[in-house]
């Protein structure tokens, strides 16, 4: 009766609390009568109040009650991934709360039975060992944040783990997703993580980088084609959205498309429909759309090269991912994260990083960010003895090429025909 009426007064407002509380206090209710079929429902309704809204709070409650619900049916594996994604959760919550706060925090009893059914998992001897459901105690962050890891993406800073929330909240939408970020910032990852969690997970998913095709071939390798549409087609071939029915579709380098595949891109994601290249019949997809780029689509559309209409529509939600300089506190889990990775490939044990390395590491303004980290490390590791340590001295040749590779890349040559030698000289002098 108090939910129905503080629901009444709160109707005006975009996100009420009121809406996902009711259906997850119902799903607890029919749960623990057991009735787990009606506690699926409800708990379905809550997940579709929830998405878009900042009560972040509750969902770590609904993954939580999703994990008992799968071990009442006997799928362990179901229930581990649930309480996986359940203690992400929390643990993004304890970096809301100031230090001196999260021992209380994490010991309020309604953490409870998440708790416990971590501890249940921790036990069965066919607890994954991937993914570590033991719960936190005292002041420190969780299993799933001993290596700061979440979906193959590593970091404690702020930044990420901004990040890290919107794809918990983002996960679930199918409207169209814009991931901006630099080279090598992770935009893949980003879209394979709101894939894997979100519940189109089941389908399929296809990372297509668009500046890698001929523009002359990407409408048919985007959309299909019929026999004769253009030489070579001898028989109908469907496109990349149809065979990803029901699943997600990432474009990389958006912005390398032509103006002509942009407006019938647009025409896609408004009608949910194609047609094949030399096709007249519409075909239905249901496909979700993530969009990534490291350019400027708004300097874009303002020098024309890229459509207004689909940079809007492409933007309705958006992740901007920060540069590794902007996150130099998590280059020490960055490199511990490569280093195993790499080591364990190499088989052999990784090595220990110097703390002058590190301090190098730290010094460099990496402009290709967490995947120029990496190679900067393996190569490091693959020139390393065997049992060594990681020094300053490993580094130093290293990070100066690199510095002298990112200097160049800023003056590329094919400037220079359209450009006059005065000005280019002093376009460089003033650069220097």
């Amino acid at each position: 009766a108090e939910i129905h009426k503080w629901k009444a007064a709160d109707e005006d407002h975009p996100h009420s609390l009121l809406d996902a509380a009711e259906p997850l206090i119902a799903a607890v209710g029919h749960f623990q009568s057991g009735r787990p079929e009606s506690a699926e429902e409800w708990l379905s309704r809550a997940s579709s109040a929830i998405v878009g809204s900042p009560f972040l709070e509750l969902d770590w409650g609904i993954e939580c009650l999703r994990a008992h619900l799968a071990l009442r049916n006997r799928d362990a594996g179901e229930a581990r991934r649930h309480v996986h994604r359940s203690l992400h959760i929390r643990d993004i919550l304890l970096q809301m709360v100031p230090p001196r706060c999260r021992e209380s925090f994490l010991a309020h009893p309604r953490f409870a039975p998440l708790t416990r059914i971590a501890a249940r998992l921790e036990r069965s001897p066919a607890c994954s060992s991937s993914v570590s459901c033991s719960p936190v105690s005292g002041g420190s962050t969780a299993s799933l944040w001993s290596k700061a890891s979440f979906e193959g993406m590593v970091g404690r800073s702020a930044g990420m783990l901004r990040v890290f929330q919107t794809i918990e909240m983002l996960k679930d939408q199918d409207l169209p997703l814009l991931i901006v970020g630099e080279t090598g910032t992770g935009k893949e990852l980003v879209a394979r993580a709101i894939f894997r969690r979100g519940h189109r997970r089941k389908g399929p998913f296809l990372a297509v980088h668009c500046a890698s095709i001929p523009e002359e071939l990407f409408e048919a390798e985007l959309f299909g084609c019929t026999a004769g549409s253009f030489t070579g087609a001898d028989e109908d071939r469907p496109g990349i959205l149809e065979t990803l029915d029901g699943g997600t579709a990432l474009l990389d380098d958006v912005q390398s498309l032509s103006l002509a595949c942009q407006a019938k891109l647009l025409q896609a994601i408004d009608s949910g429909a194609i047609r094949r290249l030399g096709g007249t019949t519409p075909l239905r997809i249901d496909v979700r759309f993530i969009f990534a780029t490291s350019q400027d689509l708004a300097k874009a559309v303002a020098d024309g090269s890229f459509r207004k209409d689909l940079y809007y529509r492409m933007r309705g939600l958006e992740i901007s991912l920060p540069p590794l300089r902007e996150r130099k506190e998590d280059i020490p889990l960055l490199a511990r994260h490569f280093l195993e990775k790499h080591a364990a490939r190499l088989e052999r044990p990784a090595p220990a990083l110097d703390d002058g390395a590190l301090e190098a590491l730290k010094a460099h303004d990496w402009p290709g960010n967490v995947r120029e980290l990496e190679m900067i490390l393996l190569r490091a590791l693959v020139n390393l003895s065997p049992g060594g340590a990681l020094l300053p001295a490993h580094f130093e040749s290293l990070l100066q090429t690199a510095y002298r590779a990112s200097r160049t890349a800023s003056v590329p040559s094919r400037n220079l025909l359209a450009r006059d030698l005065g000005d280019w000289k002093s376009d460089l002098e003033r650069e220097y």
